[in-house]
Parts: structure tokens; sequence; C-alpha cells
């Protein structure tokens, strides 16, 4: 849960970070297909042994999620696919932990929503556990968790914004490379108007979806292999 808590402060820090400075660099993703297991993490060439898509990166893709999902469509994903939360430190029962702001998918998924409006704006691939260093799920173009930062710009291309962030007395010391994904968000910024009366987004439509990939600096078997994927849509740039 720390881990956890440390990853997203990272990822408020970039977006804080990234809005305050342009950058020249291109990013041009491409279609491709899933990816596979952590055995395979050595080679800049992805398998194809995952589980289904959790989140896809265009439109034309079909996934598991996709941001503005309420609540209850999120619940029939997971009855659906058999999905179960990990346990809460705390007690709570499932329906308690469903209802709060996120919750974690046993298998290493974050699920995050918007704390105006209640829809899905956050989706974060983790390692399955503290001592397992490997998720089954990857992204749609191939990048799991464990695979070596090679891969990063092998499947993404150069970053628009890339940051040294976290620090080694919390066991977070890693590298963020950010990307934004050409994924029409006008529905996502239309149903928020409507659930809380803000027209605040109306620029951050045109934005697409922020992919941050977090990369391990931390000595040891982890070092310089992708720990965190995280898919976002909020207020960062506006």
């Amino acid at each position: 849960m720390k881990k956890l808590l440390a990853i997203c402060m990272c990822v408020v820090m970039l977006f804080v970070c990234a809005s305050c400075k342009p950058s020249s660099a291109a990013n041009s993703p491409a279609p491709s297909s899933q990816t596979g297991s952590l055995s395979n993490s050595d080679s800049l060439t992805p398998t194809s042994q995952t589980k289904t898509l959790v989140f896809a990166e265009d439109d034309n893709t079909k996934a598991m999620f996709h941001f503005g999902m309420t609540r209850d469509q999120v619940k029939q994903v997971l009855t659906d696919n058999q999905l179960q939360l990990e346990p809460n430190d705390y007690g709570y029962s499932d329906e308690e932990i469903l209802n709060q702001l996120g919750f974690r998918i046993i298998g290493g998924i974050d699920i995050g929503y918007d704390a105006e409006s209640g829809l899905l704006n956050e989706l974060i691939i983790f390692p399955t556990s503290d001592t397992e260093f490997f998720s089954p799920y990857a992204t749609q173009k191939g990048l799991k968790i464990g695979d070596p930062v090679e891969m990063v710009t092998k499947l993404y291309g150069e970053p628009l914004e890339k940051n040294t962030i976290g620090d080694v007395v919390n066991d977070d010391l890693c590298t963020a490379y950010h990307y934004v994904l050409p994924i029409n968000t006008s529905g996502y910024y239309k149903e928020y108007e409507q659930i809380t009366g803000s027209h605040t987004y109306s620029n951050s439509a045109k934005k697409g979806v922020d992919l941050i990939i977090h990369t391990s600096l931390m000595k040891g078997d982890k070092f310089n292999r992708v720990e965190s994927i995280v898919y976002y849509v909020g207020r960062a740039f506006d």
C-alpha cells in the first residue's frame, strides 16, 4: 500500500513538472499486439501470452476498461471477467472498497475515480505483489512489468517528458517516461460536465490520455526495468 501511494504521488509530481515546461519531442504511437510473461523480459521482442487487454491505447481497440466508466460499469467488468479485489488493510468489505476513490485488483491493477464526478480516470498496472516483479497484464503495444528500459522507447518512441522522481529512502527512485495517447476524450469530459456542472475541461478534450511509464533506478533485479504503467486523464494539463 505504501508503494502504491508513493507511485500515485510521483504521478502527480510528474504532471506538475510537465505542465511547467514545453517539450519538442514527438509522440508517435502505432498499433501493436499484446505480450507476455516476465520470463522473456530480457528480450526486446514482446511475447504473446497475457490476459485480456485492460486498457486500449486508441479508439478502435476493445479492452476491459475505458475512462468515463461509472462505478456500476466497473463493477460489471469485475464480475464479467471474474476479477477479485485485493484485501483491504482495514478489513473493509468488497462493497465498501468499491465505493472508495480507488482500489486494487488481484493481479496488479489499480483503479482510480475522479473525486468530483466519480468517473474512472486512472488505471495503473503494478507487479502482482511486493515479492513478485511480474504482472499478467500488458499494454496494447506489449509493454509489461519487468521489461528492460530499452523496451519503453522501442515500443513508444522518445517520450514527451523524462523525469527522475522518488527517492532511495522510500525505495521508489525511478525514471518516468511521459507520453500522450491519441484517444478521443471528448465523451469523458462531456459526461464530467453533465455530472458536475463544471466547464473547466473544455481544452483538455484535445489532449488525449496521459501514459506514464516508470522504470526503477533502485539497485538489484529491478534496476532499469518497468515497475508501473499509468494511464490517466484529468486536470493536470489544463
